[in-house]
C-alpha cells in the first residue's frame, strides 16, 4: 500500500499580505528580504505541525499560498482539510479559501483557482469580484491625530479606494508602532481582488473601544476557534461564475482576508493562519473520468475504495497483468468496496476507459 503522507503543510509558495497592524511583525520580515526568504520565514511559522506559529494576512485581499507533500484527496461526504488560525469566540476575522489542482504538472500554483463557497454565498451583502487598492504612505508626512480616539496615532495613515467607488484609511494605532506596509515590497500601490464578505464587526460605542464580532456559520478560515472548526470540503469548489466544480484532488491552497473592516482600537480585521492539516492523509489520490457527461471519481481511504459516480455502471478491478480480480456494479451516487485483499497496483475499468490506480 502507498505510504501515508505527512498530514501538515509542507511548502509555502507565496506570501502577499495587505497593509495591517501586524505586518512586518507577525512574522518579522526585514525590508530587504527576497521572495524566497519571505516564503522561508512564513514556512517556519505554518509548516510541519498543527499550529507551529502564526502569520497575519493584513487587510482585505492579503494572502498566503501553500501546499502539502501530497495531493489532498476529495473524499466524498467529509471535510478534507482544516486551516488553523487564532480566532476566539468574539474574534472572527474570516478568510476566503481557494484551491487549485496542478493540472500542468509543474509543481507550481499557476493553474486555475477555485473558491470554496461558505455560508455567506447567498448573503446579498457579499460582493463578488471586489477590488481594493492600497497606497504606500509617505514616510515624510506628518501624522494626523484623532482627538476623539486617543488610541489612534495617525488617522490618515494608509489610503485605500475600491471598485465600489469608496475610499478611506487604515489608521495607525498606538499598540502597533511599526510600519503597516509590507516593507519588502517595492510597489507604491497594492491591488487585491476577490470575494468580500459582509462586515461581522458591530461597534458597541462611539469611542471605538467595544465591538461585537459575530462568527459566520461555516466555510471560512480564522472564523471559528480551532477546537470547533470542522474544516473544509473540496466539493464546495466553485468557478468564477459560481458554478460547482468537481475536483478529485487539490495541490495548492490560498487563503486571503475577506473583510474590509476597521475595528477601532482592535485595528483592521485581518485573517491569521497558524497551520493546516489534511484530515485524511491516508487517502490515495483520486481520479476522475468525465465521459459524455458522466462523472466517475474514486479514492482509497485505508482499505476501502470509495466510488462517486453520476451513472450506474459496471466497475472491473484489474491486476497489473490486466486480469479481472473483482467486478462490481456501481450505482449513481456513492459505492464503497473493500479492497483489503488486494496487494499491489490495480487498474479500474469503467465508463469505457481503463485507468491505473495505485494502492
Amino acid at each position: 500500500m502507498t505510504p501515508i503522507a505527512i498530514a501538515f503543510i509542507s511548502t509555502v509558495f507565496g506570501y502577499s499580505p495587505a497593509p495591517g497592524q501586524f505586518i512586518n511583525a507577525v512574522p518579522e520580515i526585514n525590508s530587504d528580504a527576497s521572495p524566497e526568504e519571505v516564503a522561508a520565514i512564513v514556512a517556519e511559522q505554518i509548516c510541519g505541525g498543527k499550529t507551529p506559529g502564526l502569520i497575519s494576512l493584513g487587510s482585505f485581499g492579503g494572502n498566503v499560498v501553500f501546499g502539502f507533500d501530497h495531493p489532498v484527496v476529495n473524499v466524498p461526504d467529509v471535510k478534507d482539510f482544516v486551516i488553523y488560525g487564532n480566532s476566539m469566540a468574539n474574534g472572527s476575522e474570516p478568510g476566503i479559501v481557494m484551491v487549485s489542482r496542478d493540472e500542468n504538472g509543474n509543481g507550481l500554483p499557476d493553474d486555475p483557482w477555485y473558491e470554496l463557497k461558505g455560508s455567506e454565498e447567498e448573503n446579498p451583502l457579499t460582493i463578488f469580484n471586489y477590488s481594493i487598492t492600497y497606497r504606500r504612505p509617505d514616510a515624510a508626512r506628518e501624522p494626523v491625530a484623532d482627538p476623539d480616539r486617543k488610541f489612534v496615532t495617525d488617522a490618515q495613515y494608509i489610503f485605500w479606494e475600491d471598485s465600489l467607488g469608496e475610499s478611506g484609511y487604515i489608521p495607525k494605532i498606538a499598540s502597533h508602532a511599526q510600519s503597516y506596509w509590507p516593507e519588502w515590497e517595492d510597489a507604491v500601490e497594492l491591488t487585491f481582488t476577490g470575494t468580500r464578505l459582509p462586515s461581522n464587526a458591530e461597534p458597541q460605542n462611539e469611542a471605538g473601544t467595544n465591538y461585537k464580532i459575530s462568527t459566520y456559520e461555516w466555510g471560512y478560515a480564522d472564523n471559528q476557534p480551532n477546537s470547533s472548526d470542522p474544516g473544509f470540503d473540496i466539493s464546495n469548489a466553485v468557478d468564477a461564475e459560481r458554478n460547482p466544480v468537481w475536483l478529485p484532488e487539490i495541490d495548492f491552497i490560498k487563503v486571503y482576508t475577506a473583510v474590509n473592516d476597521q475595528r477601532g482600537w482592535l485595528g483592521e480585521g485581518s485573517t491569521e493562519v497558524a497551520g493546516g492539516m489534511d484530515l485524511h492523509p491516508e487517502a490515495v489520490s483520486g481520479i476522475d473520468l468525465p465521459t459524455d457527461g458522466k462523472v466517475f471519481a474514486a479514492v482509497v481511504v485505508g482499505q476501502e475504495l470509495i466510488i462517486h459516480s453520476s451513472v450506474e455502471d459496471t466497475l472491473r478491478i484489474l491486476d497489473s497483468r490486466g486480469a479481472t480480480v473483482m467486478s462490481r456494479k456501481i450505482n449513481s451516487g456513492e459505492t464503497r468496496i473493500d479492497i483489503s485483499t488486494l496487494q499491489h497496483g490495480i487498474y479500474l475499468a469503467v465508463c469505457s476507459k481503463v485507468v491505473k490506480f495505485v494502492v
